[in-house]
């Protein structure tokens, strides 16, 4: 039953990274001036496919892979590592408060780990001179950025985990690397990482990778 259940549930998450959330955007390039004849969609076509090919990849390669543990300070002071939180289910999702898709999906984040007690979600911030290397080159110094999201959460009430990669120690690992936000990972109670894709995770999508995640601890 277990297996029938798990293969399920797998099959609905391999279609989630491949049809689910947009990809997060890139840094803005400079408008250009409209042709005057619609280009042929073939390119653009092939670049969805592969973007879904690869999302589609992404539960398979990632799917026993131990997460790498890390220490930051929070937004509050207190120092946090990810291990401390080993025995839940963890999200790990990297933002930026100028991302509309990582706002987007902060409120139905600070839901679910209000809601579950097994669950935990940390929201890491990289430093500005990181932000840089994807081009975003406008982003001020870090303690504008630190002020910018302390103020977003404060604001809205949410009571999760919130962290600052001050120097980009982790956002420079590999595993956690990523050219666009918000970039969503969900580590289970022994610390593997089970699933990852760069782009918003829905509700719904939540609730798949919540159940997928629970479905591992049946006997």
């Amino acid at each position: 039953m277990k297996q029938t259940r798990m293969a399920a549930l797998l099959c609905v998450l391999a279609l989630l990274c491949a049809c689910g959330a947009p990809l997060a955007p890139t840094a803005p390039t400079a408008p250009t001036a409209t042709p005057a004849r619609t280009p042929a969609k073939a390119p653009a076509a092939a670049a969805t496919s592969a973007a879904r090919i690869s999302r589609a990849q992404a539960l398979q390669d990632l799917a026993s892979v131990t997460s790498t543990d890390f220490e930051l300070d929070a937004l509050d002071g207190t120092c946090v590592k990810l291990s401390d939180f080993r025995g839940k289910i963890v999200f790990l999702s990297f933002f930026t408060t100028w991302c509309g898709y990582c706002l987007e999906e902060m409120p139905h984040f600070d839901a679910m780990m209000k809601d579950n007690d097994d669950v935990v979600v940390v929201a890491v911030q990289p430093a500005p001179s990181e932000l840089q290397i994807i081009g975003r080159l406008d982003q001020g110094d870090q303690k504008a950025a630190e002020d910018k999201a302390r103020a977003l959460i404060e604001k809205e009430g949410y009571g999760f985990y919130v962290l600052l990669d001050r120097d980009g120690a982790v956002f420079d690992q590999p595993l956690y690397q990523s050219s666009g936000f918000p970039a969503n990972y969900v580590i289970d109670r022994e610390g593997v990482l089970r699933f990852g894709q760069p782009g918003m995770l829905r509700p719904q999508d939540m609730e798949l990778l919540l159940a997928y995640l629970r479905a591992l601890d049946e006997p």
